[in-house]
């Protein structure tokens, strides 16, 4: 897995990501934190490349649901690489189903510096809306659902 950066400017290749489902429509890894963090310890994904999102589990220290971390991003694949490029908002849903919006300001930045294209800009917004309408109508379990599969076959281990 790559994971490409606007702002911060980086590329990272995540070698040590587990991948346990890939199809052109979804894509499930298993990850521990890069760094050694005290908050974040590991976490489950699954990505959706036709719809441009990254729903993400995070995981504390204690095994237990830090919460849900939403990327919007352009997802591809190039034989048995997958390249996540971050389009910069972000959604957090708290346990407690508080929903964040994180990001726009960089987002914001990205087009006034021509980081993203129009093209991804428009993809950006149209992911944007996609999210935010299913948390909205109750309908974010679709998304969370292959994490929940992964959980109870046992695959993943924290």
């Amino acid at each position: 897995v790559c994971r490409r950066r606007y702002i911060p400017d980086e590329t990272l290749y995540l070698n040590k990501d587990n991948i346990y489902h890939v199809s052109e429509n979804l894509i499930v890894t298993g990850w521990r934190a890069i760094r050694k963090r005290l908050d974040i310890s590991a976490g489950i994904s699954a990505y959706y490349p036709k719809a441009g999102i990254k729903v993400s589990k995070f995981f504390g220290p204690d095994s237990k649901l830090l919460y849900w971390y939403n990327d919007i991003c352009e997802i591809k694949t190039e034989g048995t690489l997958i390249k996540c490029t971050d389009l910069l908002i972000d959604i957090i849903i708290h346990p407690d189903e508080r929903m964040q919006i994180l990001d726009i300001d960089e987002f914001a930045e990205a087009i006034k510096k021509s980081y993203i294209t129009k093209e991804q800009e428009f993809k950006a917004l149209k992911s944007f809306d996609y999210l935010t309408k299913l948390i909205y109508n109750g309908d974010y379990r679709i998304l969370q659902k292959p994490i929940f599969e992964l959980e109870e076959s046992g695959l993943f281990m924290l």
